[in-house]
């Protein structure tokens, strides 16, 4: 468990460097937005290839990954608060942020049970994915008249969830059996999923035009190389 703790605070602390850099540097919207899609593909990948995949091959064709990826798209719009159509911009940056790091968590632990480490794959897609999305959000944070130390503050707090998240999830996991686990890891990867496909893709498409589409490629076919030579 201990170190499941660690992962999820490593993990967690892609929040607390993306916010440091947001504060500190002032990217062009076309840089972020490319940096967003290359996060998303990476963790597009990761999902794929070390969690859907895995899933599948834990339930044995029983037909879980699918109803737990439509349960966890579900479970995340509902979290978010999706189906109130706010219009709160610093409602549901919040909301989006503090749903995401459990799932994010799930994913890590999923690696280092399966297979008694944390794959190189997962944990790089988590944090290039969380550095951009953290960056992006501190902007919206900081136009809400939030001070930088406020900011940072929730970021740490944010780490922290990720890492007691991280450690529950250790719990719950390590002695499941496999079609229990396949159950959780997909609703994981649906609740991801749902994220990158509702929040991290549009963005990029919207700071960065369509080439984001192309950064979404080369983050995908990067964690797609480190899946492939582990």
């Amino acid at each position: 468990m201990i170190g499941a703790l660690g992962w999820g605070l490593v993990a967690g602390s892609a929040f607390i460097i993306g916010g440091a850099l947001a504060l500190r540097l002032r990217l062009a919207p076309r840089s972020v937005g490319l940096l967003t899609g290359f996060g998303a593909g990476a963790l597009f990948a990761a999902v794929a290839y070390e969690l859907v995949d895995e899933a599948g091959l834990l339930s044995e064709g029983a037909g879980r990954v699918g109803i737990g990826l439509i349960v966890g798209s579900l479970l995340y719009l509902f979290a978010t608060g999706y189906w109130e159509a706010s219009d709160e911009e610093l409602v549901v940056t919040f909301r989006s942020m503090a749903v995401i790091v459990v799932p994010e968590a799930v994913i890590i632990v999923g690696s280092l049970v399966n297979h008694h480490h944390v794959e190189l794959a997962v944990i790089s897609a988590v944090f290039l994915c969380g550095v951009p999305e953290a960056f992006i959000a501190t902007g919206r944070l900081t136009r809400f008249g939030l001070s930088p130390k406020s900011v940072i503050l929730i970021w740490v707090g944010l780490a922290a969830v990720c890492a007691v998240s991280a450690g529950v999830a250790y719990a719950v996991l390590n002695h499941a059996s496999d079609g229990r686990m396949a159950l959780v890891l997909a609703v994981a990867g649906g609740a991801v999923l749902t994220e990158l496909a509702t929040e991290l893709v549009p963005e990029a498409r919207l700071l960065a035009g369509p080439i984001a589409g192309t950064a979404v490629v080369l983050g995908f076919a990067l964690v797609f190389g480190l899946v492939e030579v582990a």
